[in-house]
């Protein structure tokens, strides 16, 4: 007995031929999967299953005068091979299901080979195409072909997804003054509609498309909408805006002659200001803007309100005051030891455009230090010499923003160590 081939793919045939029989009276072919054909020298088997293992044992068994002496069984293995093209849509979801992205899982045996169409005009050679989002909501018919390439064995599997559309949810935002209400409601008029509002809000009339709000800060909301037909929902959100007033400021200082003076005014959002008696300002409609050179008493004012609906309008007032005299001066002793504290001796001014002069004096009258600058002391030292506990002389000179005008001291101070 000859066979022409060994392997084949699930439903495919296989010839079998006999031939040269010498003193053979009955023959039959025992094809493996039950079925048997009895004196036929030739014939075509279909396998239309797998059996357990992929393989079954086809014999061909010989007799000669009945049963009395039978032949040697010519026995063949035929190996079946199979491919099972499989997929589910979102877990073998019923459909139709409503509008969204699908999960498309591949479950198919034994192939090495994958051909998608998707039914959008797409298609596709990966074996797990995910997740997909269709461009409409309507019925699409999905096809995958698989196929072994070693075995040339195939299969297709045929599935259909229906997506119904969702109902229309496009909502209204609002701006309110504090203390009023705001209105929000769908603007697509559609049947057999469930709204919901989350937060839940004032509902007048029965009329839930449209709710009403009090209050007393910003909020985002969510809006809800169900088709009570298809169970379909769809969610939009959107917000209202509630403008609150800005607290006004006031501010009384005094400063020196010449000063620079920052006036501290951060408006919130949505707010616009205007300074009013722009002298020496940086800015008229800034925030923080600096008063320079304030040689006189002067009183500023900033006009604010919300640039949106001009809910709130209301002003600040800062006020400066200038010293009326200007001075200088020193401590009466300091401490050179190096502990970080009272170490340098310094001369000091308030109201002086700069220090014009500062002068020490040992007790010989030599002058051991001399300075133009506030943030330059004495440290004790005398052409890198120590100097020693004593009594010492100074002279301070400081220059005005008044023009010709200048500030005189002078006096001891006591050197500790």
């Amino acid at each position: 007995m000859t066979i022409d081939r060994n392997d084949i793919c699930k439903g495919e045939e296989i010839t079998f031929t006999i031939k040269n029989l010498v003193d053979v009276t009955d023959y039959s072919i025992d094809f493996g999967d039950g079925t048997v054909a009895s004196n036929v020298s030739s014939a075509v088997h279909k396998y239309n299953y797998v059996p357990i293992g992929g393989k079954t044992v086809a014999k061909a068994i010989f007799t000669t005068n009945g049963n009395d002496c039978p032949g040697k069984p010519f026995d063949t293995t035929i190996r079946i091979h199979e491919v099972f093209a499989k997929f589910s849509i979102d877990g073998g979801a019923d459909t139709p299901i409503c509008y969204r992205s699908v999960f498309i899982k591949d479950s198919s045996l034994g192939a090495d080979k994958y051909q998608w169409n998707f039914g959008d005009g797409t298609n596709g050679t990966m074996k797990e195409p995910g997740m997909k989002l269709y461009p409409l909501a309507e019925k699409y018919v999905i096809s995958l072909f698989i196929e072994s390439k070693t075995f040339g064995c195939k299969d297709t599997f045929i599935d259909s997804l229906e997506l119904i559309p969702l109902p229309k949810s496009q909502t209204t935002n609002d701006t309110i003054c504090l203390g009023d209400t705001a209105k929000i409601f769908q603007t697509i008029p559609q049947p057999n509609i469930r709204h919901l509002w989350s937060p839940l809000g004032i509902i007048k009339n029965n009329q839930w498309d449209t709710v009403f709000y009090k209050r007393d800060s910003s909020f985002q909301y969510t809006a809800t909408v169900i088709d009570t037909m298809t169970k379909c929902q769809k969610q939009s959100k959107g917000n209202v805006m509630v403008i609150r007033p800005m607290p006004s400021q006031k501010l009384d200082t005094t400063v020196s002659p010449g000063a620079d003076v920052t006036l501290p005014f951060t408006p919130i959002a949505n707010y616009r200001l205007n300074w009013t008696t722009d002298s020496f300002l940086s800015c008229t409609d800034c925030k923080d803007p600096l008063a320079k050179y304030l040689l006189n008493p002067i009183t500023y004012k900033v006009i604010f309100y919300d640039e949106i609906k001009n809910c709130f309008r209301d002003s600040s007032i800062y006020k400066i005051n200038i010293f009326p005299d200007i001075l200088v001066n020193a401590p009466t002793a300091f401490t050179p030891n190096g502990d970080g504290n009272n170490d340098i001796f310094y001369a000091r001014g308030f109201g002086i455009k700069k220090l014009a002069s500062f002068k020490i004096y040992n007790r010989q009258g030599t002058l051991i230090f001399f300075s133009q600058s506030e943030d330059v002391g004495w440290d004790g030292y005398y052409k890198g010499d120590p100097q020693n506990s004593d009594t010492y002389f100074y002279t301070i000179e400081g220059e005005s923003y008044i023009p010709n005008k200048r500030v005189f001291k002078e006096g001891n101070f006591m050197l500790l160590r």
